[in-house]
């Protein structure tokens, strides 16, 4: 005798089976603009996808040609951002929204700009200080102690695997010495955070303060972080007036706490 219960002839919601590849959909698109890029789509609208504390996050790479995508995405509203991971666009970030539907699939295209008019550049944008000496060592506290207080790095003869560290970590100025003249134009100076512990970064050029910022503390540095914690991407304008005729000098003061950097460039215009 069989006492087992008839099943019902029923469809389960897929509210209740989220877990299954037909009740998920996809988002897929195209990164322009860069040759490589990081696709982040979120449903905590509220917040920052870098801030993050609630909800599903899912993130992809795009490819040699620009495309991305992702799969297997709950269905609901969604925001969805691009990033660069290479090239000099530090502050490039594009944004949109999305809803995913079950089974559906959607398709987002977004764009980034990359900087033209480079003077020069120290690193890559890619949210890393990978370019830098001491990123590839493995997390050890002694690292935090070795970068110097005071550092000069010459643009077209020093190396930046050699000559700039991964994290200004103590207390002093470094500098960045570079040829340029007055032209009649302004200059973009672009600073990426890739790390702060609770810092006061100054910024002048040829004396001239361009920039005075204070960082949240996101603990990587101390807690031995050799490459990244909380971005924070930074754009200074130096005046066609501050730009001196042969010898120029850019000051990065800390007066308290630590700085990791992602990318620095100068660009004219």
């Amino acid at each position: 005798m069989n006492f087992d219960p008839p099943i019902p002839n029923v469809s389960i919601p897929c509210h209740f089976r989220y877990n299954t590849i037909l009740c998920r959909g996809q988002v897929s698109g195209t990164v322009s603009g860069q040759k490589s890029a990081t696709v982040v789509l979120w449903d905590s609208t509220g917040e920052e996808f870098d801030q993050q504390q609630l909800g599903y996050l899912y993130a992809a790479e795009t490819d040699s040609k620009g495309y991305y995508a992702i799969s297997n995405v709950r269905p609901g509203s969604y925001r969805i951002a691009a990033y660069p991971t290479a090239g000099l666009g530090s502050d490039s970030l594009d944004e949109s929204t999305v809803t995913v539907t079950a089974g559906g699939r959607e398709h987002v295209a977004l764009t980034l700009t990359e900087p033209s008019n480079i003077i020069w550049s120290l690193g890559e944008a890619n949210r890393l200080s990978s370019e830098f000496k001491y990123s590839d060592q493995p997390r050890n506290y002694q690292w935090e102690w070795v970068p110097p207080t005071e550092n000069t790095f010459v643009v077209g003869s020093s190396n930046p695997k050699e000559d700039w560290y991964y994290a200004q970590s103590q207390t002093g100025s470094w500098y960045i010495k570079y040829q340029d003249a007055p032209d009649g134009n302004s200059r973009t100076l672009r600073v990426a955070i890739a790390a702060s512990s609770k810092s006061h970064l100054q910024v002048l050029v040829n004396g001239h303060r361009v920039g005075d910022n204070y960082y949240d503390n996101d603990h990587a540095i101390y807690r031995s972080a050799m490459q990244s914690g909380q971005y924070t991407s930074n754009v200074f304008t130096v005046t066609n007036a501050q730009v001196v005729d042969g010898e120029n000098t850019i000051e990065f003061h800390i007066s308290i706490g630590q700085i990791m950097y992602d990318t620095i460039s100068l660009q004219r215009g």
